[in-house]
């Protein structure tokens, strides 16, 4: 018994740590996961944690209806968990679509049109790279 119960705690505690690290990931470099696992459409602080939940199925972005026809929510707990905040920020998919200025986030269609000049930048680069450009390499 005192095998197990000592198994059961180093699991529990190991279990606890593996799911804080998780959430934490998620929360800072896939925040759009974070925001659709949740069903959270605008972002808000001390932002709770859905432990159960009934999706309301006609929600859509951009409409005034409730994300939940029911749900049970732990207070501040995805704050906490994804930005180690109780009253931190936590965006929506609203937020990271349309973007959100007042939190400094961009909208989409601007990270897209950077992501493109990033990836045309870099193609030109390792063009340069084989031809051993070396003026077209210290402008890019």
């Amino acid at each position: 018994m005192a095998i197990a119960v000592i198994f059961g705690l180093l699991s529990s505690l190991f279990l606890a740590f593996t799911g804080d690290s998780s959430a934490y990931q998620v929360a800072q470099k896939q925040p759009m996961k974070l925001a659709a696992m949740e069903g959270l459409y605008k972002g808000q602080e001390g932002t709770g944690l859905v432990a159960f939940g009934v999706l309301n199925h006609k929600k859509k972005a951009g409409d005034n209806l409730e994300e939940y026809i029911f749900k049970i929510e732990l207070p501040k707990m995805l704050s906490l968990l994804g930005y180690r905040d109780a009253n931190a920020f936590v965006p929506g998919i609203e937020d990271l679509v349309y973007g959100n200025w007042h939190y400094g986030i961009k909208p989409v269609t601007e990270r897209m049109e950077r992501g493109t000049r990033a990836i045309i930048s870099l193609t030109k680069y390792k063009d340069a790279k084989v031809k051993n450009d070396t003026v077209v390499m210290s402008w890019l």
